[in-house]
């Protein structure tokens, strides 16, 4: 079982700044080999997702880059469709704590930062996904999504995630419901390897 204990929700922190917290992200933890993180490579699909993103939570918006325009139609078509709730949930709240994993003989803690970008306090988040792929299921299983949103989840102490997933190739968009159960592999592996015995 994973808890999180010693939780801090911080808002109106910018992302950079949020990027500087000395915490374990999960986009740390997925790319990491052999003890080393390598930082992503910025694709020009995650410069849209991020423009997409950034437009719809008031974030940081390059409005020079090229792909502005098609991310602010994308945005414009979820706010056309969403918008009703997107203005009433809390957007980008960063969460500091420790996760504690209960291995049974022996328990582990691991610092850990995370980033939703939209909350409903104590009830669910949504993160949103812009995606090239048709098959969200396939997309969400190989990019490890779900290990993304129990991560977020159990720090934000909502019981349940709904990834937003706007396919392009369709034009549509597609919701999916995660369940934050009691634990996760992946997190599990992670708490051992980076983290310390309690």
């Amino acid at each position: 079982m994973i808890t999180c204990n010693n939780v801090n929700r911080i808002t109106d922190l910018t992302f950079s700044s949020y990027l500087l917290l000395p915490q374990y992200s999960h986009s740390y933890l997925k790319n990491e080999r052999h003890g080393f993180s390598q930082a992503p490579t910025v694709s020009v699909k995650m410069r849209l997702g991020s423009l997409v993103d950034g437009l719809l939570t008031g974030g940081e918006v390059d409005m020079a880059d090229k792909l502005y325009p098609i991310a602010k139609n994308i945005a414009a078509k979820l706010s056309a469709e969403f918008g009703w709730a997107i203005k009433r949930l809390h957007k980008q709240v960063s969460y500091t704590g420790v996760m504690l994993y209960d291995a049974g003989r022996a328990k582990f803690t691991l610092p850990v930062k995370t980033r939703p970008d939209f909350e409903e306090q104590k009830t669910f988040i949504i993160d949103l996904k812009v995606t090239d792929e048709i098959d969200v299921d396939k997309a969400i299983n190989f990019l490890g999504y779900k290990n993304q949103m129990f991560g977020y989840g159990k720090m934000a102490g909502c019981p349940v995630a709904y990834l937003l997933m706007y396919r392009r190739k369709m034009r549509d968009t597609v919701i999916r419901k995660i369940t934050i159960g009691d634990s996760n592999k992946f997190w599990e592996e992670k708490i051992i390897k980076f983290g310390k015995a309690a």
